[in-house]
């Protein structure tokens, strides 16, 4: 008996000595020595510990209980939780949709399709059901408690409480009930407390143990043991993050410092101070160095403060009053134990010093104030220790900004509604006119839902549909009622280009104008449209099919094209001429990112000095609002550049960006662009001017280089780009300044300059380099047909091709392609390097992981990007969520549509160093093409890569970076 006591405390307190990580990657049962009663009433569960679940995001739902364990036949699992309301009105197929314990385990982390058990405390039927997902994709439901395959559950009600108990028998989930076995599983509560809107958006009502949103490689492990650590011995909570890390540790000193809201802004003249809390589970003195860094790196306060651990109180860190700027303040704590070791610990905080405003809503619409930022929305980022993010602490730091505009969902009703943003805040929003509830879909059309959404993807139907016309436009007309009338700018739809035909935009367009119109007559409308004025693009479809009637305005979203102003300036010009009158422009995406690791790294500073130039650009070009993408960020994947996209860090700090943003705001918003100087190649300046007061912003693209500026003053105000201010002296009219990427403001320029100043933009400023280079390559002719066996041994006399991409390790991600061709067939080979062969995407989205795009033209031009008739895209799959590789046709890529492509010259599989895949396109495929030697065509081929641990990364052909979306630039390949 002792020993066995022993071993459990040794167990036990090895489990609490373990990091908080390793805690959360894995769960211990244990073993039933008699089967429980399935009867939802949870009374032989008290020798068994409750998972430590996730702390949800609503008041009203409590996870009591959340229980796992096991015996020689079966897995039962159990679920105690308080609730406010029940709410689940779905059939049983869909039950999954509300109130809802969810219990998935998967026989290896590789697996895909798992075991998902799904009970509910009640249904459409007012009675409770279980829906189970099995492996091979068949689904079984159930409402009697015992299940065709064996699976025995009961639900019991008591007032606000509501428990679960199931048996999951070993069969029925194909493992083996071992001791010491371990399986990948995760465990969610749902909760849903109204009816009466839309779930397309993500549920953040739940509670949670595992990332149930990633794979089982990711999940923790369910570990079986004959005896699981007693309940009281697992007390670590995932609830708070900081919490959580400030845990005592003698082997570090955990530092936590308080915030200054909102996102730690302080103002000019104000003392900058902070109060820092040190927990260790140390008795020692030692000393805490603070040090402070503006956005150059350069130091600019450093204090040492002495410290004794423990100590229950806080450490005041005063600094004294600091230039306008952002900076970075480093803590570092050490101590020295009684046996000599140095104990240490660290800490970043970001803040800034920067003008603040109080200017209202309205007096940003008088006044043209133009500069904002797109909101963001994210609740329980559970890769974040269940960081919350607060939504209003980051509008309120925008409003003070003077970042007055934001765009947003106009049907927004989680987190923070869009409502709550225009009612409570001084902003002004550009509302998003996207999405509808899933009762106007419209079956009639597109068939049943539950058949569309395995086709297309869980919700697609909502961007990719047109719903019913009448009820749709009494629902709209409803929400309409939340916006007050003084906010008239409205968006339809997002990025539809890759969603639904520029024909079906056009017609659900016209629906929105009729109802926005007839309730707002002065509405400013547009639709979110690619900017491209080719006849064969989007743009120039939707207009002709009429979708720009009763439109005032053209939304885009230029990311890669923010600076290019020429290219705005004939667009907005082109439209115009389409309409027969002008057309404003409002762009309500562009930006960077600031990704730290992988092939898009970026740093911080250079996020801030992409997106101050691009503002300023947009801003001389008469845009109309400006809000970049976005306010905040997910920090999940340091690879995936769509994580670091935001301007506030997760924990509610400022990135450089966003002073950078908002101090150009400061020195430019509401003023007029008067045109550009000259001062050196490289080197851009924009002049503009407020109330009489000019301003010369300059920079470069890369590089320094030492100007000479005739400023026509004898003294004006330098300010960089983060707001630092300096009173320049300028002698005999000349002022040395270096431009560089980081823009400078020289405020209080003469009014002489605007006689130098021109508004016509040099073409050839604005040229595209990339686009200069198109290749010829000489496509050889097969011997014989090709034999699909995975073999490249007979491709030794085609054209070959090093698929690479240089910020990429060739290790992870390069390979070898192969082209030929005969009277019948284009053949390609690709032979890849890929240390995890990945495709598990929705068939519209197979791009996005292991696969290979095949670019076609048989139009070969220079003018007119975009697919005309005869363009095609191809693509190719090692692996598909269907269980076998793919070849196929895109028949419809708005829609993300696609067909088989004909032939049997196909072969795909896994090889020892990644993939290979051979295949042929039947040139029946190529309307009306008949190949011939000196045929000439366009085609580009392109390689996508996925791994577990990184999003898509593109591979090409060595020399070319291709642009699927311009079948110009594509290369020529002429038959020999």
């Amino acid at each position: 008996m002792r020993l066995c006591v022993a071993l459990l405390i040794v167990t036990c307190m090895s489990w609490i000595a373990m990091p908080l990580e390793a805690q959360l990657n894995s769960h211990t049962i244990g073993k039933f020595k008699e089967a429980p009663k399935i009867d939802g009433i949870l009374d032989e569960w008290d020798a068994h510990q409750s998972l430590v679940m996730s702390k949800p995001n609503v008041d009203d739902l409590r996870v009591d209980k959340a229980l796992v364990a096991w015996d020689d036949n079966n897995i039962y699992v159990a679920m105690s939780m308080s609730d406010r309301a029940m709410i689940n009105d779905n059939e049983l197929t869909r039950l999954q949709m509300g109130d809802n314990m969810d219990f998935r385990v998967a026989q290896h982390k590789g697996q895909v399709k798992t075991f998902r058990l799904c009970i509910a405390p009640t249904t459409n039927t007012k009675k409770p059901g279980m829906k189970l997902y099995l492996p091979d994709k068949s689904v079984i439901t159930d409402d009697t408690g015992e299940a065709k395959n064996g699976i025995k559950w009961a639900v019991n009600v008591d007032g606000n409480v509501w428990s679960v108990e199931a048996s999951i028998p070993k069969e029925a989930l194909d493992i083996k009930l071992e001791v010491g076995k371990s399986y990948p599983f995760v465990f969610v509560v749902w909760d849903r407390d109204r009816t009466d809107k839309d779930d397309w958006n993500p549920w953040w009502r739940r509670s949670q143990f595992g990332p149930q949103k990633k794979r089982p490689k990711e999940w923790p492990m369910l570990i079986f043991q004959e005896e699981a650590p007693k309940a009281e011995a697992a007390k670590p909570t995932i609830s708070n993050s900081k919490q959580a890390r400030s845990s005592k540790s003698e082997n570090t000193i955990a530092i936590n410092v308080s915030r200054n809201k909102p996102c730690n802004l302080f103002t000019p003249g104000e003392s900058v101070s902070f109060n820092a809390t040190l927990n260790s589970g140390l008795v020692s003195k030692g000393e805490l160095i603070a040090t402070v860094t503006d956005y150059f790196g350069k130091t600019v306060a450093k204090q040492t403060f002495t410290i004794q651990l423990p100590d229950s109180k806080e450490v005041a860190l005063p600094f004294e009053q600091l230039p306008r700027g952002y900076y970075e303040l480093n803590l570092k704590a050490a101590v020295k134990t009684v046996n000599g070791k140095t104990v240490e610990g660290s800490q970043k905080v970001c803040f800034a010093v920067a003008d603040l405003t109080r200017r209202t809503a309205s007096e940003v619409r008088q006044g043209n104030y133009r500069f904002g930022l797109k909101m963001y929305y994210l609740r329980n980022a559970w890769w974040a220790g269940n960081a919350d993010w607060d939504e209003r602490e980051v509008v309120d730091a925008m409003s003070k900004l003077g970042l007055q505009w934001t765009r947003v969902l106009l049907q927004q009703t989680s987190h923070l509604s869009t409502e709550e943003i225009v009612k409570a805040y001084p902003m002004n929003a550009i509302f998003k006119v996207e999405r509808f509830p899933r009762e106007l879909y419209d079956a009639q059309r597109y068939g049943p839902i539950e058949e569309y959404e395995r086709k297309y993807g869980r919700g697609a139907w909502t961007l990719k549909t047109l719903p019913q016309k009448e009820p749709y436009q009494a629902w709209l007309k409803q929400v309409l009622t939340t916006v007050p009338p003084e906010q008239k700018v409205y968006e339809i739809w997002n990025e539809a280009w890759d969603k639904m035909s520029p024909e079906d935009l056009a017609t659900l367009s016209n629906w929105i104008t009729e109802v926005i119109l007839a309730e707002r007559p002065d509405a400013i409308i547009g639709a979110n449209l690619r900017g491209s004025t080719s006849k064969y693009e989007y743009d120039a479809k939707f207009i002709e099919a009429g979708g720009m009637k009763g439109m005032k305005m053209v939304a885009l979203h230029p990311y890669s094209e923010a600076e290019n102003r020429l290219w705005l300036r004939e667009y907005r010009q082109w439209v115009s001429d389409q309409m027969g009158y002008p057309i404003d422009i409002y762009v309500t995406e562009y930006g960077s990112h600031s990704c730290p690791q992988g092939p898009a790294r970026r740093s911080e500073n250079e996020q801030a000095q992409r997106v101050v130039r691009q503002s300023l650009a947009l801003y001389a070009e008469d845009v109309k609002a400006l809000t970049p993408h976005w306010a905040g960020q997910r920090e999940h994947n340091p690879t995936y550049h769509e994580d670091w996209f935001g301007f506030v860090r997760l924990n509610h700090e400022p990135k450089p960006v966003l002073i950078a943003h908002a101090v150009s705001g400061r020195m430019i918003d509401a003023s007029r662009y008067v045109g550009d100087l000259f001062y050196d190649q490289g080197v851009e300046s924009l002049l503009f001017e407020r109330n009489g007061q000019y301003t010369l912003a300059i920079w470069t693209q890369d590089g320094e280089k030492n100007i000479t500026v005739n400023p026509g003053v004898s003294q004006l105000t330098q300010v960089d780009i983060v707001g630092k201010q300096s009173i320049m002296q300028v002698q005999d009219d000349k002022l040395q300044v270096t431009a560089s990427p980081n823009v400078i403001y020289l405020v209080g320029v003469s009014p002489k300059l605007k006689a130098k100043a021109t508004t016509k933009l040099d073409p050839a400023r604005w040229a595209d380099e990339a686009g200069k280079v198109r290749l010829t390559r000489h496509l050889p002719k097969a011997n014989k047909p090709i034999v699909a066996d995975g073999k490249i041994t007979e491709w030794s006399d085609s054209l070959q091709l090093y698929m690479t991409n240089p910020k990429v390790n060739g290790k992870d991600a390069s390979g070898q392609a192969y082209m030929s061709w005969d009277q019948n067939n284009l053949y390609i080979a690709v032979d890849m390097r890929d240390n995890e062969m990945l495709n598990n995407r929705p068939l519209n989205k197979i791009y996005q992981q292991d696969s290979i795009e095949l670019f076609i033209s048989a139009e070969p031009r220079e003018n007119n990007p975009g697919y005309g008739p005869n363009d095609y895209q191809f693509m190719v799959t090692p692996t598909s969520m269907l269980g076998k590789p793919l070849r196929v046709k895109i028949t419809d890529r708005e829609a993300g549509k696609s067909a088989d492509v004909s032939g049997d010259t196909f072969y795909a599989g896994k090889t020892q160093q990644g993939w290979v895949a051979e295949f042929a396109i039947p040139w029946s495929e190529i309307s009306g093409f008949v190949p011939s030697v000196g045929s000439k065509i366009a085609m580009e081929l392109r390689v996508n890569d996925a791994d577990t641990s990184h999003e898509r990364w593109k591979i090409d052909a060595e020399g070319v970076v291709v642009r699927p979306s311009d079948p110009t630039s594509w290369s020529y390949f002429i038959f020999k």
